[in-house]
């Protein structure tokens, strides 16, 4: 009986032993990349043009209007437009399903490289993608459930006691440190990987803190956010098909 276990229990190891040098190589760099990996990527590269088909949304339902200065003039144009606003929050939420795809992509491709840049690259992305989620609701579901179910007097002030909220300043930062710092450190990671040039970090440095800093409301912003964001990863991308041919 002993000699059955012993048996049962080398065999057990080495089963092990083999599903960890299995997994080393697939992180290993240079390893051809998985399905799941390479969708990822793509997710990486479709996440900022969700964001700004999104933007352009809103862009389109509030027609410039400051939610800051005018709320009312801003719940008036939600309760107006209702089909873009939703169309603006559900490419939010194909944004934040996306972030949620290519956030352990980037770790899976940096870890063997650098593990430390791959975690801080994925607790970005978790961040980002908490974040978006908390956004989405805070922002684009609260405010069209408000202009739809109250009196604008009303609403602006479950708006103001929301904003002065504490509790709400806190479950709302991950998006703020998410937008800034998600993307550029998937990037360092990726560098670190070489899989991306380090000409990409900076570019997408700029592309994030333009969004943070100009926000959704320029045209501008919108065209160029996703565009630096593509030009940045899509090198990662590229290389990971040329490996997949091999």
């Amino acid at each position: 009986m002993s000699e059955l276990d012993e048996t049962t229990r080398s065999r057990g190891a080495a089963r092990a032993d083999a599903t960890a040098r299995a997994g080393d190589a697939a992180r290993a760099p240079g390893a051809r990349p998985s399905s799941a990996t390479l969708l990822g990527c793509v997710a990486l590269l479709l996440a900022p043009v969700a964001g700004s088909a999104g933007g352009a949304l809103e862009l389109l339902t509030l027609g410039g209007i400051d939610p800051a200065s005018d709320p009312a003039a801003f719940l008036g144009a939600v309760t107006a437009a209702p089909g873009l606003w939703s169309g603006m929050g559900a490419a939010m939420l194909v944004m934040a399903l996306l972030t949620m795809l290519w956030a352990p992509a980037v770790w899976r491709l940096a870890h063997g490289s650098s593990p430390r840049w791959a975690w801080a690259a994925a607790v970005g992305g978790a961040l980002f993608a908490f974040g978006q989620a908390v956004h989405l609701v805070s922002w684009i579901v609260l405010s069209q459930a408000l202009a739809a179910a109250l009196e604008p007097d009303a609403a602006l002030g479950v708006i103001a006691a929301i904003e002065s909220n504490g509790l709400f300043t806190v479950i709302f930062a991950p998006y703020l440190l998410g937008a800034l710092l998600a993307a550029p450190l998937a990037a360092i990671a990726l560098w670190r990987a070489r899989l991306l040039p380090v000409w990409s970090i900076p570019v997408i440095a700029v592309a994030s803190i333009g969004m943070l800093l100009i926000g959704t409301g320029s045209p501008v912003i919108l065209i160029a956010y996703p565009a630096l964001w593509i030009a940045a990863f899509a090198p990662a991308l590229a290389r990971l098909l040329r490996r997949r041919e091999r």
